[in-house]
């Protein structure tokens, strides 16, 4: 594994988190509704959500030039753990054990794949 790889998921993951979060924060802000297209998409925080996600499929598409698909997608579902750290840390929403198992299910299956066969 190159160096880079490393580097390149982490941006990944934190580019997809933080445009999440920025997404979330943006529906907060406008309605939802087919009508209010202009006011969705000029929202400076789903702006800012769909950039960080464009910025992330640039470095994926990096990833998936230098590893097997098997591996790479799999290893993105880390964002789902820093996610769930956002929402209870920064979103004040409810955690519970089993959001904790999962996400440590999904850490260990993550180290899983990444062992050498």
């Amino acid at each position: 594994m190159t160096s880079s790889i490393p580097v390149l998921f982490a941006i990944t993951i934190a580019l997809n988190v933080v445009g999440q979060y920025l997404l979330k924060a943006g529906t907060g802000r406008v309605t939802l509704a087919l009508s209010q297209w202009v006011a969705i998409i000029t929202n400076p925080e789903i702006l800012l959500g769909l950039a960080a996600y464009v910025v992330s499929l640039v470095t994926w598409l990096l990833l998936l030039k230098r590893l097997p698909l098997a591996v790479a997608y799999p290893t993105l579902s880390l964002s789902y753990v820093l996610i769930v750290l956002v929402g209870v840390l920064v979103l004040r929403e409810p955690w519970s054990w089993t959001r904790v198992a999962g996400s440590v299910v999904i850490v260990l299956g993550v180290w899983l794949l990444w062992r050498p066969a």
